[in-house]
C-alpha cells in the first residue's frame, strides 16, 4: 500500500503550487512581453514549489518520528 502512494506521489504537482506558478509566469510575461518564456518559467517554479513543500513534508515527519522514538 505505501509504495502505491509513492508512486502516485512521486510526479505529481500540487494544484495550488500550480496555479501560482502558472499566475506569476503569466503576469511576468504580460508586464515583459514575453510570454513565450514567462509561461514555462511559471511551470518550473510551481514544478520546485511543490517540490520543496514535499521536502518539508517528509522532513517534518521524520523529525516527529525520531523525537517519538526517544
Amino acid at each position: 500500500m505505501e509504495e502505491e502512494q509513492k508512486q502516485k506521489d512521486k510526479g505529481n504537482i500540487d494544484g495550488s503550487s500550480l496555479a501560482i506558478g502558472l499566475s506569476l509566469g503569466t503576469a511576468l510575461g504580460i508586464i515583459l512581453d514575453n510570454l513565450a518564456l514567462w509561461l514555462p518559467m511559471g511551470v518550473a517554479m510551481a514544478f520546485s514549489l511543490s517540490v520543496m513543500k514535499k521536502r518539508k513534508n517528509k522532513d517534518n515527519n521524520s523529525n516527529n518520528n525520531d523525537t517519538n522514538k526517544q
